[in-house]
């Protein structure tokens, strides 16, 4: 818990993973682990042989770099060279430099009621009628540990949402206890799952809501 599904994934780029139907996989894959380092979610290196010299190069801004600077490489220019056999590199997705301190520790969420809300058992997960799907109403939950700034995942995919700390806020976090998040975005009828992080912090637990009835979030 707290750590992305990217991290600690691999993709080495070689004559065989950058060729034929190979490099479709290879192209999928980093897309998907670029797109967690954009988000903050990881740090993501490539290292091994570069012409004969030991490189690492970390990914940023759409391009690899060294830690010199020296060195800098799209992705395009990284696959042609593993193709002419000229460079083999392992991208791994790392922890983030500065990761879990005590400005972004793990954030917590927790239900504010116990029991059966008769709509999708014990406990008693938030629930928003189809109805409002389109604009779902704002949400209660207790928070722990929860920066004011913090960024929001609904299915692992970045979403669009607002926080507001009910039992106030002192040095950058609300206060422990109630918060209210506000999705500012559609959500398709069925079972999501909501996540916050602070910067450059671990992920919280995922956190259920159903958008529809039992059966539509009970398969």
């Amino acid at each position: 818990m707290g750590f992305s599904g990217a991290q600690g994934r691999q993709v080495e780029l070689n004559v065989r993973t950058t060729s034929g139907a190979a490099l479709t996989s290879t192209n999928t894959w980093l897309n998907t682990l670029e797109a967690a380092d954009t988000r903050g979610l990881v740090n993501l290196r490539a290292d091994g042989e570069r012409s004969g010299t030991t490189v690492g190069l970390s990914f940023g801004n759409g391009t690899y770099t060294d830690d010199y600077g020296t060195v800098s490489l799209t992705r395009s220019q990284l696959i042609s060279e593993a193709q002419a056999g000229t460079t083999i590199v392992t991208m791994t997705a790392e922890l983030r430099s500065g990761w879990g301190t005590d400005n972004s520790p793990q954030p917590l969420l927790a239900l504010t009621t116990t029991g059966t809300n008769g709509v999708t058992g014990d406990p008693p997960i938030p629930v928003i009628s189809s109805a409002n799907a389109s604009n779902p109403p704002p949400i209660t939950f207790v928070g722990t540990d929860v920066r004011t700034a913090v960024q929001f995942f609904i299915d692992g995919q970045p979403a669009t949402a607002t926080l507001t700390c009910l039992a106030g806020q002192a040095n950058g976090f609300c206060v422990n206890g109630n918060v209210s998040i506000d999705i500012t975005q559609s959500l398709s009828v069925g079972l999501h799952l909501l996540q916050i992080q602070n910067p450059a912090g671990p992920l919280s637990e995922e956190m259920p809501i159903c958008v529809g009835t039992k059966s539509n979030c009970n398969s």
